[in-house]
């Protein structure tokens, strides 16, 4: 997520991550290990997966400037970054 915050940061792109930890305490621990370059805010009540039906962890959603979802991903492999990445760019491109 910092790879993709990163790159596309100049195109009014933003990442933003929701912690679903119930103790924040382990999730402060994780980010103080590894940075995150976006905003992480955080749900310990887990309302954001009701709301959105999520299926799976993690989930990404694409939102247009607009806020609507335009693409949804769930799960993520480390082998598919380039190819989200580039399906991200052509939503971006259309949006």
């Amino acid at each position: 997520m910092n790879d993709l915050q990163r790159q596309l940061q100049n195109q009014n792109f933003t990442v933003v991550a929701v912690n679903l930890d119930e103790d924040l305490s382990a999730a402060k621990q994780f980010l103080e290990q590894t940075t995150a370059g976006f905003p992480v805010l955080y749900d310990p009540e887990g309302r954001l997966p009701t709301q959105f039906s999520v299926q799976a962890m993690p989930t990404s959603f694409l939102l247009n400037p607009q806020g609507k979802i335009v693409w949804q991903h769930q799960g993520f492999l480390p082998k598919d970054a380039a190819k989200i990445q580039h399906i991200i760019q052509q939503k971006m491109q259309g949006a």
